[in-house]
């Protein structure tokens, strides 16, 4: 074995342990980066010589050299968080809407729906034990204005609650289809990267933690082609797959709510799947959330609609008889 093989021996030595603190530096000044996965060096020893000895042949190492970089990453705990953080998203998103229906129906203040309801009822029990005077019916029709007025507010509100979630629905279908671009620029790099065999652990990372956000809005399926690439289905539709992508888009116009039966006072909108012009219903995630909010306020409104529907008539009816 020559000098010079055992300096390259050396040398492969000295290498591999300037990779590997370079490595631990990379991990402690991404201490605090979004998503990123701290990475190892995995050593490998090298091929050895074949030298000649007294009793035969001999294998003689030459050193060590760096066999992979890798992340240390779970895919299960992926599949684990991605699926959990869908329906901790809609449930978080609920509660939000939940305390907002909880302001407009708030009666804590005693000037809220219920409060003028009992001043209706007070009224009207004065004019049928006090007797049909004209300060009982003025009392009355004072009264019945206020409560009127009282649902007129928080049906206004509730439509304007329902426009508030179509533009988070906005926003967020924004947000959706910029990050798939993100996804699609990703796996190009990421494929171009891992061309010569090696890992784009950052890149990886960088593409992780966009999937982990696009979990918080629908159901995802992620899979990876045999070149490293990410396809995505969300709610049956392959949203993205390797370098192609459809395009989610806004309704904008949307039609009046009237078209369906019931006039809400608002425009109703959707979310659309630009290639082939098809209605996209998320089923879970941030936007179900939105679109069941959405649905929750007219039910809101039906529930005003009924009940002031049988207080006319049943009032009208008792004002007849007086």
């Amino acid at each position: 074995m020559s000098t010079f093989t055992g300096l390259t021996t050396m040398v492969r030595g000295i290498f591999m342990n300037q990779l590997s603190l370079n490595t631990v530096g990379h991990n402690i000044t991404n201490a605090g980066t979004d998503g990123y996965s701290r990475q190892s060096v995995n050593p490998v020893a090298t091929m050895s010589e074949r030298r000649a000895g007294i009793h035969g042949g001999l294998q003689v190492g030459t050193g060590v050299d760096a066999l992979s970089l890798t992340r240390s990453r779970d895919n299960y705990a992926d599949l684990q968080y991605r699926q959990e953080a869908t329906y901790k998203s809609y449930y978080d998103e609920m509660a939000t809407y939940y305390d907002k229906l909880e302001a407009i129906f708030n009666d804590s203040g005693n000037t809220g729906i219920a409060d003028a309801m009992g001043e209706v009822f007070k009224a009207w029990s004065a004019l049928s034990t006090e007797g049909p005077t004209a300060a009982n019916r003025e009392t009355v029709i004072e009264k019945s204005k206020i409560f009127v007025d009282s649902i007129r507010t928080v049906a206004t509100q509730l439509q304007e609650e329902i426009n508030a979630q179509y533009e988070e629905i906005h926003n967020k279908t924004v947000h959706i289809d910029e990050t798939l671009d993100k996804m699609v620029d990703l796996n190009r790099q990421i494929v171009a990267a891992e061309a010569d065999g090696s890992m784009a652990n950052d890149l990886r990372d960088q593409r992780d933690l966009l999937a982990d956000d696009l979990s918080n809005y629908f159901n995802l399926t992620i899979t990876e082609d045999d070149h490293g690439a990410y396809q995505i289905v969300g709610n049956g539709c392959m949203l993205v797959n390797g370098f192609d992508k459809l395009t989610l888009q806004y309704d904008e116009k949307g039609v009046a709510s009237s078209i369906y039966g019931i006039d809400y006072g608002v425009n109703d909108h959707t979310i659309k799947i630009v290639e082939s012009n098809q209605v996209y219903v998320p089923s879970s995630g941030i936007l179900k959330a939105h679109f069941d909010a959405i649905q929750g306020c007219k039910d809101e409104i039906d529930h005003l609609a009924n009940m002031a529907g049988y207080l006319m008539t049943a009032l009208n009816e008792i004002g007849r008889a007086h």
